[in-house]
């Protein structure tokens, strides 16, 4: 057999091994979605700004009676100065703000 012939052939069993891997990835993905969706119903909410919320943080904090402003831009590039990531700007009932880092946040309460 001409090497040739050996190597192309390899090289199409792999990309048909590619293929496949990434079809079949793609289908139990949109299986396990659909099956999700069976089980528990999407609910069609998020989060909004204006409305009032009691924010949980993961060490124990809680701000009552917040309105969520939005979230702050962050910095590019290495030289960037304090903060060097987004924060989650909670607003209170006295107009004073409240930066919150968004990966501290363990759940939300609407009001």
């Amino acid at each position: 057999m001409d090497p040739f012939i050996f190597w192309a052939l390899i090289a199409c069993v792999v990309l048909v091994l590619i293929i496949y891997s990434m079809i079949s990835s793609k289908l139990k993905t949109r299986r396990a979605n659909r099956l999700r969706r069976e089980a528990m119903p999407v609910v069609p909410a998020s989060l909004r700004a204006g409305i009032l919320y009691t924010v949980f943080l993961s060490n124990g904090s809680v701000f009552r009676e917040v309105k969520i402003s939005g979230l702050t831009e962050a910095p590019l590039g290495p030289y960037a100065d304090f903060p060097l990531e987004s924060w989650l700007v909670l607003e209170r009932a006295d107009g004073k703000r409240v930066f919150v880092k968004p990966r501290t946040v363990r759940y939300f309460e609407e009001l």
